[in-house]
């Protein structure tokens, strides 16, 4: 399966090299970029270290073959990893390519490959998307063929999807409504119906959405082979409001409700478990402007989990300015999270600077405190950050990250005396490399 992921990356990557030749006879010029990153986590305990390294790419290329209305479009990662604490990880993901056809007799877009289906939130087919203007903003679509595998994310026939849409977009307002029906070795897989709706009236700086996805569950009684219908129930909600109140204050809020997603007949074969548990969070977070650079913030996020009704929640406080002197920032924060069964206290501070426009440098460290229900003491922890990016060029740039965190046993009874080591600490090492165009 891993290597027909690094063949399929390959071939695509090969098509794409060979497309520039033909564009640049029209004048077009295709843009994307290729990227290559290695992450390194070294750990006191050994089965928690691992590294990986993965190459990114994306490429578009619009006026294909001298028509300005066809397009090819490629988006994917390839990974490789070495002692990795997950060796069931897919080794490579293409996330997108297809060749698309804007505007077919005037009144359709035709996309044919791997793609999302922009109209119907996190749905995705390999094959043919249809969509079907009816006039400048309202319009209806057909999708259906393979669909990428969901544990390996790879191309299987075994797994198919076939649905439809309707939609209504402008700048103020759009929405859209679709279903869509998957299976897997022709039994049904997932059945869902999804809602979407976006609002940005002419005030500026406001702007929501929201959607919200329902699934039509079969589900095995326990101790029998009998299917009993559950019916059509929520599986994920989440609604955004984002709002510039005024030229000083900005006010943000979302609320999710998700549980995961049943896939019915490929979970058996698969061995995974189905976790119906729902999970909420709501959040919400504000920022005023001080003075000048200098700005105020604070917010609370809220999460709640069905299984025992126990919640989650934090809430936070933060000062800063993101041009204090010299081309410097700063951020200092306190935030408070009781989490579920545990509770921690945290105390953030970082300080940054640009320098000629090509070079921003940021230092950060957190003093964390730990303690868990049940138990005596707690742990402090210290982590420390620091975060680099360099623009070579307008097309070249490095990222470097390095951070160490730093725990110590206070008490035996402490929420990790379970680990051996009297000090147990984490470094962890990014770099990324990478070339847009």
């Amino acid at each position: 399966m891993r290597r027909h992921i690094y063949k399929t990356a390959a071939l695509f990557a090969i098509v794409a090299l060979f497309v520039p030749g033909v564009s640049r006879a029209v004048d077009t010029e295709p843009h994307g970029r290729m990227a290559i990153s290695s992450i390194n986590i070294s750990d006191t305990l050994d089965t928690q270290s691992f590294s990986a390294t993965t190459l990114y790419y994306r490429y578009i290329q619009e006026g294909l073959l001298g028509e300005d209305k066809l397009s090819f479009n490629l988006d994917g990662a390839a990974r490789f990893s070495n002692n990795d604490y997950n060796d069931g990880i897919p080794g490579g993901r293409v996330i997108m390519a297809n060749l698309k056809y804007r505007k077919l007799a005037d009144f359709a877009d035709i996309t044919i490959g791997r793609s999302f289906v922009e109209e119907f939130v996190s749905e995705m087919v390999d094959g043919v998307n249809a969509k079907i203007w009816l006039n400048n903003k309202n319009g209806f679509g057909l999708f259906g063929g393979a669909r990428p595998d969901p544990y390996h994310d790879s191309f299987n026939t075994d797994y198919n999807a076939y649905g439809g849409y309707i939609f209504t977009r402008t700048d103020e307002f759009g929405a859209s409504g679709g279903y869509a029906y998957d299976t897997y070795k022709g039994n049904k897989d997932r059945e869902r119906a999804n809602a979407f709706i976006y609002f940005m009236p002419a005030m500026e700086g406001f702007h929501f959405q929201a959607s919200v996805d329902m699934d039509n569950v079969d589900e095995e009684a326990d101790g029998s082979s009998k299917i009993v219908t559950k019916g059509w129930d929520m599986t994920n909600a989440l609604a955004q409001l984002n709002w510039r109140v005024s030229k000083a204050f900005v006010l943000s809020a979302t609320y999710n409700e998700f549980r995961a997603i049943n896939r019915e007949a490929s979970h058996t074969e698969w061995k995974v478990e189905l976790l119906e548990d729902k999970y909420r969070v709501a959040r919400l977070r504000g920022e005023t402007g001080i003075w000048k650079t200098l700005s105020l913030y604070a917010g609370t996020d809220y999460r709640y989990r069905e299984a025992d009704g126990k919640s989650a929640p934090q809430s936070y406080v933060g000062l800063r300015d993101t041009n204090f002197i010299f081309d410097t920032r700063w951020d200092i924060r306190y935030s408070d999270l009781d989490y579920f069964t545990s509770k921690v206290q945290a105390v953030y501070a970082s300080i940054g600077v640009t320098l000629f426009e090509k070079f921003n440098a940021d230092a950060a460290v957190t003093w964390m405190k730990n303690t868990q229900d049940g138990q005596m003491g707690g742990l402090d922890q210290m982590v420390y950050e620091l975060n680099m990016d360099y623009a070579f060029t307008r097309n070249i740039y490095a990222v470097l990250s390095w951070q160490y965190s730093s725990e110590k046993y206070l008490d035996i009874n402490s929420i990790y005396s379970t680990r051996y080591a009297d000090n147990f600490n984490t470094t962890t090492m990014y770099g990324q490399v990478g070339y847009r165009f």
